[in-house]
């Protein structure tokens, strides 16, 4: 496996990566009604329409299985909602499920923590939702600490999500630089 920065045309194969990942992952959490009319196309669509523009998600990381198939993915840059202690985030980090486990979201993570230290930020966010016990795990393993709580709406249900940090994201970086 391996992971590279990401390109317009792998769009379509992450937008899959994000609806089939979040089908998987979030049935019991998310309301199936919702999961089931995730689309890969209007993904396809959303995405492909905002790639140039440069604001939050500004950093797009893939992985690749042996084959040069993606199978997971990493989008994100400044945090969004003016955080006074985390500048930079990942708002989404998708790995197939068949691909987790096996340190594919590991270099995720440092890829991306090494470019958003090329960018300018010595620490990072990311948000999961607080009932995906797997993921927080995963964090919980890279170093993250839980520091903040929110509530957001999905599928007309209010759901808790857990904010992770990390302070220094440099050892990440330095181990980051040595996947892309």
């Amino acid at each position: 496996m391996r992971v590279r920065e990401g390109t317009f045309e792998d769009i379509p194969a992450a937008a899959t990566v994000r609806v089939k990942t979040w089908q998987a992952a979030y049935r019991g959490i998310v309301p199936d009604e919702f999961l089931d009319n995730l689309s890969i196309e209007r993904n396809i669509a959303r995405w492909q329409a905002n790639f140039s523009v440069k604001d939050h998600f500004s950093l797009f990381y893939v992985g690749e299985n042996d084959a040069g198939e993606v199978v997971g993915f990493a989008l994100g840059g400044a945090e969004r909602d003016g955080d006074p202690e985390y500048h930079g985030e990942i708002g989404a980090l998708y790995i197939f499920p068949e691909y987790q486990g096996k340190g594919l979201g590991r270099m995720l993570v440092q890829a991306f923590a090494a470019a958003l230290v090329d960018e300018g930020f010595t620490d990072m966010l990311i948000w999961v939702l607080t009932d995906n016990h797997p993921s927080r795990r995963f964090y919980e393993a890279m170093g993250g600490q839980a520091v903040r709580q929110k509530e957001q709406e999905i599928g007309g249900k209010p759901l808790q999500e857990t904010g992770y940090g990390w302070k220094d994201i440099l050892p990440l970086a330095e181990a980051g630089r040595k996947q892309v």
